[in-house]
């Protein structure tokens, strides 16, 4: 009897490791991600995206498209200032690209950015201007944040006011608030006052900017990964602790997002992870019923998973959003970023602001072969 236990156990465990192989394999020959990110998260139900006109910015020759982007830092110095605003623009222009993205954290670089923006224009480049508020979390609470970040806004559409049609409000706020280790899509994965602070220098930014530019259309941004749990309560007027003002609700135009090589799947895995982009883009453009815009898209300077051009120009990077642009709404992808910088090898250019890395010359092909209004 015993050794007929035996027997019978090595069987059921023979059939048990047969059928998690066979799973296995059926897993993969039916992408896994997209089952579990189509299916189980709905990513793949058919929606209708937010119907909204293509933007276009004004320049020399009438108007032109904003699909494809990049970052840069003149506010920061260094290669930025070195190399002229002409030789940028025609770097851009090389590339196929019309909008460059410029930080702005105080007047005197919203004036320096109104320098670039005029030298832009006149090449068909348009700029966007990513207004941050400095040390939001220095503020004693919201109503100081708000101060701050009203100042803000009002000094940048004054500098750009008639050069720029859109301003991104923000730059990823939601990781100085968020628990360490949460994923970030609920409201309780956040700090209550820290959200305040964030929430009231956004609120500020956005109102100044209306405050001189009325017509200005606003980007909320810019977060990242899975937190849509900082945008919900914006949109709703919420905080993490469950309070609701509605005196406190954030309306903006366009969803701005960040996205990095390592939240994409391991394509080289035998075994492939769920595709996380997919399921963020379909809550962004549901929930929100807003155009949608990548105001930074990047692969990391440590990236190992290949060839760091190909993923740019693959079906996680520009194949792949402009793919699925029209299913959800995206109206931009903007590179991070135009030149390396000592700490940061981001670039489709070395650090000398002249020599182009092979990814350039990909990035260029691909934009080149899918033009994109």
């Amino acid at each position: 009897m015993w050794k007929r236990s035996i027997a019978i156990a090595i069987v059921f465990c023979g059939m048990a490791i047969s059928l998690m192989i066979a799973t296995l394999v059926h897993l993969r020959e039916t992408k896994w991600s997209d089952i579990i990110l189509q299916s189980a998260l709905s990513a793949d139900r058919h929606f209708n995206a937010p119907v909204a006109a293509v933007p276009q910015i004004p320049c020399a020759r009438g108007h032109t498209g904003v699909f494809y982007g990049v970052v840069g830092h003149v506010q920061q110095g260094g290669i930025y200032t070195a190399r002229s605003f002409q030789m940028q623009i025609s770097q851009l222009r090389d590339l196929g690209m019309t909008l460059y993205a410029q930080d702005v954290g105080d007047k005197a670089a919203a004036q320096q950015v109104a320098q670039l923006a005029r030298v832009a224009a006149a090449q068909c480049v348009g700029v966007l201007p990513l207004i941050i508020t400095p040390d939001v979390q220095a503020n004693l609470n919201e109503s100081t944040a708000y101060v701050q970040g009203h100042k803000l806004g009002v000094d940048a559409a004054t500098a750009l006011k008639g050069l720029v049609s859109y301003y991104q409000v923000g730059n990823e706020f939601d990781n100085d608030v968020i628990f360490n280790g949460a994923s970030g899509d609920y409201p309780s994965h956040y700090d209550n006052a820290k959200y305040q602070k964030a929430r009231g220098a956004i609120r500020g930014m956005i109102d100044g900017i209306k405050e001189v530019q009325p017509s200005a259309k606003i980007l909320l941004g810019s977060l990242s990964w899975l937190h849509y749990g900082f945008s919900d309560m914006l949109r709703d007027g919420t905080e993490p602790d469950g309070a609701r003002d509605s005196t406190k609700v954030v309306k903006w135009d366009v969803t701005a997002w960040h996205w990095y090589s390592e939240m994409s799947p391991n394509r080289s895995s035998w075994l492939p992870k769920p595709d996380i982009l997919k399921h963020v883009l379909t809550h962004l453009s549901t929930q929100y019923q807003k155009p949608i815009w990548i105001t930074e898209f990047g692969v990391r300077p440590d990236y190992s998973d290949g060839d760091p051009g190909a993923y740019l120009v693959g079906q996680d990077g520009l194949a792949g959003f402009v793919a699925d642009a029209k299913k959800y709404g995206i109206q931009n992808v903007t590179l991070y970023q135009l030149y390396d910088q000592p700490d940061e090898k981001y670039g489709l250019i070395y650090g000398d602001g002249i020599r182009p890395k092979r990814r350039f010359e990909q990035v260029k092909n691909f934009i080149e072969a899918h033009p994109m209004p």
